[in-house]
């Protein structure tokens, strides 16, 4: 591995700004919905996670992806469902 200035710079860039950006707004999303119902769509992240190696980085889109998302679906709309009583 090579370090240099540019290396790293971009492993900064990489590191900070999205890092920031992503608690900033996870936060102002449980501020707006709650703690509890906020908690729940964090599993999403594996779900979109694998959505967008497929579609951007052309990886191949298996049985246990199709499973796996399946899972993450229902369980974040049993969990975030009301239930009556």
């Amino acid at each position: 591995m090579i370090v240099n200035a540019t290396s790293l710079i971009g492993l900064s860039y990489v590191a900070v700004f999205p890092a920031l950006l992503a608690y900033h707004f996870w936060n102002q999303g449980v501020a707006a919905v709650g703690a509890a119902r906020a908690g729940v769509f964090m599993h999403l992240m594996p779900f979109f996670g694998a959505a967008m190696g497929v579609a951007f980085l052309g990886e191949r889109f298996g049985l246990h992806h199709a499973l796996g998302m399946a899972l993450i679906i229902a369980g974040v709309t049993i969990a975030s469902r009301k239930w009556a009583g």
